[in-house]
């Protein structure tokens, strides 16, 4: 008996342990103001905030400081500041627009993809569309879709935005 209460003991300190270590909180930056991409970040842009994150979630180094930092993706005021939503923009393609994407998981290498890279959009009548990235993919808040922009010729710009209000995009990865 005195086993099993000895037992039972460490599964309880066990558990204890472990649900605390599962929603404890930790020091994350959030963004202070609405930011959409483009903007460089400023000190006063971010400020830190304890917060209980999910196990794996990648959020930016407290010691790394933010100043000049370009934000690829908008961010509202009192989201979580994360590496890939920041970092420095590819030279603008003459001759070329900015386009948002926003298309299904799994539709789209988002691993793949990087900031300058060239991909292939493809719609559902079996044309193609050459584009550069524009920003780092994001997941939005759904968990189901992804948003990045691409820059694309004048032309594809109304064939691309009907491929995403449809819903029929696929990306590729050139």
């Amino acid at each position: 008996m005195a086993a099993g209460a000895v037992a039972l003991l460490i599964g309880l300190i066990g558990s204890a342990l472990a649900w605390h270590a599962a929603t404890a909180a930790q020091s994350v930056m959030v963004m202070t103001r609405d930011v959409v991409a483009g903007e460089t970040l400023t000190r006063e842009d971010v400020e830190t905030r304890q917060l209980r994150l999910g196990a794996g979630v990648a959020t930016w180094p407290l010691d790394q400081p933010v100043d000049g930092q370009v934000v690829m993706v908008d961010l509202a005021q009192g989201t979580v500041l994360v590496p890939a939503a920041v970092g420095q923009p590819a030279e603008f393609p003459e001759g070329t627009v900015r386009a948002p994407v926003v298309v299904g998981v799994g539709l789209a290498p988002v691993q793949a993809l990087a900031v300058g890279g060239v991909v292939a959009l493809c719609g559902p009548d079996g044309e193609t569309i050459t584009a550069t990235v524009a920003s780092v993919p994001v997941l939005l808040p759904d968990a189901g879709r992804h948003r990045f922009d691409v820059w694309v010729l004048p032309g594809d710009a109304p064939l691309l935005a009907r491929w995403v209000a449809d819903g029929t995009l696929v990306v590729a990865a050139i």
